[in-house]
């Protein structure tokens, strides 16, 4: 099969949410061209697969091919994808920073590090000084007047590079939550706020976890270029389907899930997100499931329920409001 053919079915198994699927299909497509998309939809599979350092390792690289050619939305797409893999990982600052590049490229910004528009807010000591509050004030005038315009802001913003900017800003309110909260428990040297990575992305970063996944992915991307009689490959678990509804102080989510010990369930509430250890998924099998909020919650005042169909989350926002739709990465 060519890589051209391979990777069609990858990016089709992405777009399924077949995210363990899509993984060998893409990384066998990829031995034949370093395509900035490939990339990309890969990190996207690696994202949802709980694997941010490879994550950020092909969004890394995504940049580099899509300057190669000139690509700018999908160079954009790099630095969402490494404000996503930052975030997952812990680094606040540099998720932020990230989210604050891609807009950069929106706007027109140049794409290289002397025009780093965070670089006035990195310390001697390497520390992220952001004004938080300003961030934040200025975050919320701008999805305040995003909702205020109706119809004909929604035209201005029907583009891909708009589109990606709506994206990137929700992944930023999350990133200054975050890091107001480790202000507020009086951090001053740590991970979370440290500015490590640069505006034009180190080729090497996250490389490092890159060794094991291609030995893990060896023997199913063999079986994919290999033509056999034999072999059958059996079909990708699928993924839970969810439901939910809001009120202005709750969001619940049903989880469709059947046959679930409520003892066996151990499930992990964050202001910004939910995990789920142990799962069972429509294969029999039992796997963690996660969702990034769409706003923030009371951890100590949100809940959950089991029923013999489903688990039903209670989350109890922390602000009144509207949120927008909750980013669930279930695993495959």
């Amino acid at each position: 099969m060519s890589g051209t053919s391979l990777a069609h079915d990858g990016l089709a198994l992405v777009d399924a949410a077949k995210h363990a699927a899509a993984v060998p299909k893409l990384t066998a497509a990829l031995e034949s061209s370093r395509s900035p998309v490939w990339l990309l939809a890969r990190a996207k599979a690696y994202t949802a697969l709980n694997e941010p350092l490879l994550a950020l390792a092909d969004a890394n690289e995504a940049w580099h091919a899509a300057l190669s050619r000139g690509r700018r939305q999908l160079m954009m797409d790099a630095q969402y994808r490494r404000a996503v893999a930052y975030l997952r990982l812990g680094r606040y600052a540099d998720a932020d920073r990230a989210c604050v590049w891609t807009v950069h490229l929106a706007d027109g910004g140049a794409a290289n590090s002397k025009d780093d528009p965070t670089a006035g807010d990195i310390g001697a000591d390497g520390v992220y000084g952001l004004d938080i509050a300003k961030a934040q004030k200025e975050l919320d005038e701008r999805m305040r007047k995003k909702k205020a315009g109706g119809m004909e802001a929604a035209m201005k913003t029907d583009t891909p590079e708009m589109k990606m900017v709506n994206m990137v800003l929700t992944i930023r309110g999350h990133t200054l939550k975050q890091l107001q909260g480790l202000v507020d428990k009086g951090e001053k040297d740590g991970e979370g706020i440290k500015a490590v990575a640069s505006m034009v992305p180190d080729v090497d970063e996250g490389k490092s976890a890159t060794t094991t996944a291609a030995d893990k992915s060896t023997s199913a991307t063999s079986a994919i270029l290999t033509p056999t009689t034999t072999t059958s490959t059996a079909p990708a678990p699928a993924n839970l389907r969810t439901q939910d509804f809001q009120t202005a102080t709750q969001m619940t989510i049903s989880i469709l899930s059947k046959g679930n010990d409520a003892s066996a369930l151990a499930v992990h509430f964050t202001p910004t997100t939910v995990r789920i250890d142990g799962i069972k998924y429509p294969d029999g099998q039992q796997r963690d499931w996660r969702a990034t909020l769409g706003g923030e919650i009371d951890p100590d005042h949100s809940t959950y329920h089991v029923t013999p169909s489903k688990v039903e989350l209670r989350l109890r926002k922390k602000d009144a409001g509207t949120w927008g739709k909750s980013v669930v990465e279930g695993a495959e």
